[in-house]
């Protein structure tokens, strides 16, 4: 893979002595993109797409545990973060093409993607609309349970979840929300009831690992059992204490879960412990 800077007209700029940020043209869009400064020789590579609203931000204190083990990369979806354009608000199916674009543009070949919330339902639309792009994914606290059929429903799972959260998260979370613009929220969360990605799941003959926060108001167990049994070689994780913002909160359990599912597939040795604080 060549250089960033040869590839690119933007330079990488550093986040802190982990992370780096630099922009890449995707159709009528510019994603935002974080990406490990680290490279550890012959480390896998994983791909992390946030939720609904949110952007890479949320993903950056996993990618921070995750840097000495594997290369990590987040993009902000189009519409949400720091991307720039379209001026509409996209379908699921059009953020996995986005999402497909990116990783094309890059030339990144990854080992794992991990979705959380929302993205989980881009990652399933990807993995269908593109073969052979996902070869292995954990879905962490996926939506959408069926049983909350609106956007109303859904929002109120949200409200019950917010005193489980940090104000870290909470602060993080509406700042994104605020610049995605809620218009744009409501119209792809208005989709993604009508395209929940049960309906997806039994296609993916890959390794897929459902991560679920216990506390988690948004995603009830009853739904992520589900969604372990429909995949063909799914399993089910919950991480004690946790509620819907595990890749924020729990980072260090998150990461120590990944490294797992990285060495279950064979692309990390077993070595590295990453559950110390």
């Amino acid at each position: 893979m060549p250089a960033l800077s040869q590839m690119l007209p933007w330079k990488p700029r550093p986040v802190d002595e982990t992370v780096r940020t630099f922009r890449v043209p995707v159709g009528e869009a510019v994603m935002f993109t974080r990406h490990t400064e680290q490279e550890p020789a012959g480390a896998p590579t994983v791909v992390m797409v946030h939720g609904l609203g949110m952007s890479g931000r949320s993903m950056v204190p996993l990618m921070r545990v995750l840097a000495p083990h594997v290369r990590a990369w987040a993009p902000d979806l189009p519409g949400f973060g720091s991307s720039r354009g379209p001026h509409h608000a996209l379908e699921i199916h059009e953020l996995a093409d986005a999402l497909h674009a990116w990783t094309t543009r890059l030339g990144l070949q990854p080992d794992l993607y991990v979705g959380h919330s929302l993205g989980c339902q881009v990652l399933g639309h990807m993995a269908v609309r593109h073969p052979g792009s996902v070869p292995a994914a954990v879905l962490v606290n996926p939506t959408r349970d069926p049983e909350a059929e609106t956007v109303t429903a859904n929002a109120l799972r949200l409200a019950l979840d917010l005193p489980r959260e940090p104000m870290s998260l909470v602060a993080l979370a509406a700042y994104d929300y605020l610049r995605s613009h809620p218009r744009r929220m409501v119209k792809t969360f208005a989709d993604a009831i009508l395209n929940p990605v049960a309906d997806r799941l039994p296609t993916l003959h890959v390794p897929v690992m459902v991560l679920r926060g216990e506390r988690d108001p948004v995603v009830p167990h009853r739904f992520a059992a589900m969604v372990a049994e429909l995949l063909p070689e799914g399993s089910l994780v919950e991480i004690e204490g946790g509620a819907h913002g595990l890749p924020f909160t729990h980072h260090h359990e998150v990461a120590a879960v990944l490294l797992d599912f990285l060495r279950t597939c064979g692309h990390l040795r077993p070595e590295g412990d990453v559950t110390g604080r």
